[in-house]
């Protein structure tokens, strides 16, 4: 199963914060020694720093994706979060072409105006992220699209952060 580089980093942080623990108690015959400690504070803060840091910068780089604009007026993309089970206080950042367009609590609505043309978007929470939802929108279509962290996805942010949210159009049949 592939993992991502948050991914990684998140183990390696738990890995050596509770090495550091074990070596704190060890090392303080039973009591902590402020060095022990120290250090072992330092590797958890290092460590879950480099994972905050991987999750601002938005995961995966659709910059660039967009395909040629069509001359007319502009697509409505209506994004919606629908009153999801878990990840209640987080809001799901959507991006469109690797831009953020909105932050969604529960049960909130964001509508954005998009050039006709190609467009991919994506749900991302933290490090954890949505599939990509690749969409060709006709000058003035009207797009609603749904994204929410069921709490049944609580296993797969460790292990499938880039698909453990969901995203889907609604209302749309192939």
């Amino acid at each position: 199963m592939k993992r991502d580089l948050s991914f990684w980093l998140m183990v390696a942080a738990s890995t050596f914060g509770l090495v550091a623990v074990v070596i704190v108690v060890v090392a303080g015959d039973g009591e902590p020694s402020l060095p022990a400690a120290l250090g072992a504070a330092v590797v958890l803060v290092v460590g879950w720093t480099a994972v905050a840091v991987r999750a601002r910068q938005g995961g995966r780089d659709d910059r660039g994706v967009a395909g040629p604009t069509v001359p007319g007026p502009p697509a409505r993309l209506v994004l919606s979060r629908g009153d999801d089970s878990a990840g209640m206080l987080r809001r799901i950042r959507v991006t469109v072409d690797g831009e953020p367009v909105a932050l969604l609590k529960p049960r909130t609505v964001a509508e954005v105006d998009v050039p006709p043309g190609r467009h991919r978007v994506r749900a991302s929470m933290d490090w954890t992220t949505s599939r990509a939802m690749d969409l060709d929108l006709v000058p003035g279509e009207r797009v609603e699209i749904r994204t929410r962290l069921p709490f049944s996805m609580i296993w797969r942010m460790v292990t499938a952060p880039g698909d453990t949210l969901t995203i889907e159009r609604v209302g749309f049949r192939r």
